[in-house]
Order: structure tokens, then sequence, then C-alpha cells
């Protein structure tokens, strides 16, 4: 059998289709792998959620598969049409406009509904804007969080900012770039000025760049050179911070909080952010003064 053809029935045992995931550059066409190339030329059908914009990494590698369209004004009306050619024996690959489909792209109700029918789903991995920012970032790569982008306004979007505030571990963040100034002076706002931070732009592109800093200095420096292209932002906490933070200081801030209203989780987690400390750590402190 020949490479390409295994690459496409090698899904199922029973020779039957499958769903392949296949992971494209995003930036650099060279960043495609050789089992990549070898599915999308085998398969029978190409759903893209651009056509136009994948149209050109086909012609680069000259593979001539069929496309249609998948994106989010569409996917949900496809799923019971793919499931239903791929039961039939077809084999069918999902690409996003770049890098790893579903991961912030169109995609999951595809392949919750193949799952659903017991359909066969692989992934062909590849590149991803999210893992190689957080692998050349600096900060702490394990444990993260990967909240894909933020949303633009609203209740939703205070409670994302409060989640990155409180995190104790990396946070990893897709953000436009008109939007990154904006974002960066709503997290100082909710009292991330402890967190560190990095701002990772135009990835495995010409004009890649990292640029670290603490939150405070990343918005000023956002401020006065504001980023173009594609943008990924990264937070952590400041691992020294705190550290020199005794008790007296935290049941200081505490009595001064203005909060005595408040239950002791929101007290707990407003110093917490104020000194950048463990919320626990306040919480004890609270109860213990009971």
């Amino acid at each position: 059998m020949e490479p390409r053809e295994e690459a496409a029935r090698s899904a199922s045992s029973s020779g039957g289709g499958a769903l392949y995931l296949v992971a494209t550059p995003i930036g650099n066409l060279a960043d495609i792998t050789l089992r990549a190339i070898e599915v999308l030329a085998a398969v029978d059908l190409i759903l893209a959620e651009d056509t136009r914009t994948s149209a050109r990494l086909l012609a680069r590698h000259r593979i001539t598969t069929p496309m249609a369209s998948c994106h989010e004004h569409n996917e949900r009306a496809r799923c019971a049409e793919m499931v239903g050619r791929i039961r039939r024996g077809a084999s069918i690959a999902l690409i996003s406009d770049a890098g790893t489909p579903l991961l912030s792209d169109p995609g999951f109700p595809l392949v919750e509904a193949c799952i659903a029918a017991g359909v066969p789903v692989h992934p062909i991995p590849g590149a991803s804007s999210l893992l190689a920012a957080l692998a050349a970032s600096g900060l702490p790569p394990y444990p993260f969080t990967f909240l894909g982008f933020l949303p633009r306004k609203g209740r939703d979007r205070r409670r994302r900012i409060e989640e990155i505030v409180a995190c104790r571990h990396t946070v990893v963040v897709l953000e436009s770039a008109r939007r990154v100034g904006a974002t960066l002076e709503e997290l100082l706002r909710a009292g991330g000025g402890g967190l560190q931070a990095v701002l990772a732009r135009e990835l495995t592109k010409l004009h890649e760049e990292f640029v670290r800093d603490s939150l405070e200095g990343l918005a000023r420096q956002v401020a006065q050179r504001p980023p173009r292209g594609e943008v990924v932002l990264l937070f952590a906490p400041d691992p020294e911070l705190g550290a020199e933070v005794d008790d007296e200081t935290i049941i200081a801030a505490l009595a001064d909080s203005g909060l005595r209203d408040h239950s002791a989780s929101a007290r707990a987690r407003a110093v917490a952010r104020r000194l950048g400390v463990d919320k626990q750590r306040v919480y004890h402190l609270i109860h213990r003064a009971r």
C-alpha cells in the first residue's frame, strides 16, 4: 500500500472512514508535517475554516483534494451530513486557517457528533500558537490554563479578567492586537499588578517577537508601541511577590479592605489580589481571627 493510501485508511481496522484533525502552519508555511501532507492528499474531502486561505497551503504542496467550508456559522448544520459520509466509508480531514483545529477554532460540534456516532477521530499533530508561545515565554509551562479569546465585553469578560488575576499558575489567552492595551489596563484595574506578563506576536513569521515584563511594564510598552499581527498573551504570578508579606500585613489589609460586610471568600480574594499572596492563606487568617 502506498504511504498516502495508508495514511487515509489506517484509522479504522475495519477499513471504514474516519475524521482527521490536521494541524496546519501558524505562520511559516514550512511548518507542516509530512504526515499532514500525506493525509490531506489522501482523504476524500477537506473541511476548511476558509477555503480561500487553505487553498494557498494546498497549492504549495500540490494537493488537489476537494474542499468544503466548515466555520462557526455552518459547522453544526454540516454535522449530520459529514457523519453520514464517514459512516459510509469516506475519510474527511478538518483544518483551520492556522494551527490545531478546535483550539479557538471551529470543529468541536463535528468531533462531538462523530464520537457520539462511534466514528473514529484521529489527531494529526503539528503547529499550535498557544504551545509555541508557552514553550518560549519563560513562564512556568505547567500547570497552565488556556482561555482562548477573551469575551469582548460584559459580565463574561469581567469574570475572565478576574479569573486571570486570581489564577496561581500560568494563563494563556488569545487577543486581537487592537484590544491588547485595553485588556492589560483592565487586568491592572482588577488587581493584577503582581503578574508577570509576556506578549508573543507573529509567531514563526519574519517579525516574531516576545516582550517579557511585569504586567504594568508591558502595559506601558504597549501604550507606547501598539502591537501588530497575531498576538498571544501569557500571565503568571510573580514567584517573589508575596514571599515576604507577613501575617500582620495581611491582617492589616483585611481591616482596611472596606469589605467587612462581604463574605470571607470575597474578602480573601480581594486582599490576595492586592498583596499578591495565596487566597487560601488569607482565608485561613480570617477564620483564625474569629
